[in-house]
């Protein structure tokens, strides 16, 4: 008994522009994109809704029982000035937002002599090779074409939206690179002394003393006294994302320090809290401070997670509320 075939739509081709710093403790990845990538995401996806309107135009005007040619050319049209208006809102943020809605205009809609949009193309297609629904190979040929049509034209829109100049005062990748590269370094360092301590202050006279090593990094309770390695860090993470425009800072600063440190409104989850809530080795043997050694990467590594998360979201809205 031969399988039934069915029809596969094409997808639509997506592009995407990404600027990847490196990864952090080896533990997690980071990403941030230009305001004109995150637009040509934003225009990909719209393509994509494109897809889904055009396969039901085909399945509702062109393989009905009474097909109707002038209805799916009207549902077609309809769908690309949807594409259109959505794609606007997308770019409207970027300086040429006017000269480039103008051509991408020129590129979806208009049916006249010697058009080559979008809109001629599959018009002309339905015209002169429309499927057959008893004909799976029509259907199959014609869905081929079409989206084949889509997808070129997807890739042409996708590609001039990434290419455009980013709105001024945006913040780029490269800045975004910088800011974590000096988080980072402020986490090794921190990483660094506290692994010291460990051996130095934690484990130096032969049994724990837990009460030292929380003074001396500045994970005991209160705020951590200048100088200690929480409170470095802090100052670090504080510096580092001192260069991002101040709107961003206002209140970003606030965010990556409740973060690290313990206040009123962060207990329990604060760095500063949850390397106090550790347990103590209970001895000095190598299986007890390793596990000690195991839970306290992993809460830093996690600690770092969460502050490139929030310099992440802030860059991102930031970049997100600026117009051409």
């Amino acid at each position: 008994m031969r399988k039934q075939r069915r029809i596969r739509p094409v997808a639509v081709e997506t592009l995407e522009d990404r600027a990847v710093p490196s990864s952090f403790g080896g533990l997690f990845g980071s990403s941030i994109s230009s305001v004109p990538a995150q637009d040509a995401r934003l225009v990909s996806q719209e393509f994509q809704k494109f897809v889904l309107a055009y396969n039901g135009a085909v399945s509702n005007d062109l393989l009905s029982a009474t097909p109707n040619t002038t209805q799916f050319n009207k549902d077609v049209n309809t769908a690309l000035t949807n594409l259109f208006n959505s794609i606007q809102g997308d770019i409207k943020n970027l300086s040429t937002a006017s000269t480039l809605g103008t051509t991408i205009n020129g590129q979806l809609l208009g049916t006249g002599t010697g058009s080559t949009s979008l809109e001629a193309t599959l018009d002309n297609l339905a015209a002169t090779a429309p499927p057959t629904a008893s004909n799976f190979r029509s259907v199959r040929t014609f869905l081929r074409q079409s989206l084949s049509a889509i997808n070129r034209t997807a890739s042409t829109v996708v590609q001039q939206v990434r290419s455009a100049p980013a709105p001024a005062g945006s913040i780029s990748s490269q800045t975004v690179q910088t800011v974590l590269s000096a988080v980072r370094s402020s986490f090794q360092t921190f990483s660094q002394t506290y692994s010291s301590d460990v051996r130095t202050v934690l484990l130096s006279s032969g049994t724990t003393n837990r009460t030292a090593f929380d003074a001396a990094i500045g994970t005991a309770s209160g705020t951590p006294a200048s100088g200690t390695p929480l409170a470095t860090l802090n100052a670090g993470v504080a510096s580092a994302v001192s260069t991002l425009p101040s709107s961003v800072t206002s209140t970003l600063t606030t965010t990556l320090q409740n973060d690290l440190l313990t206040g009123s409104s962060t207990s329990g989850n604060s760095l500063q809290a949850r390397l106090a809530a550790i347990p103590s080795p209970t001895g000095t043997g190598f299986l007890s401070t390793g596990l000690f050694r195991i839970r306290s990467g992993l809460v830093i590594g996690s600690g770092e997670a969460r502050v490139v998360s929030d310099i992440l979201s802030a860059v991102k809205q930031f970049n997100a509320s600026l117009s051409g």
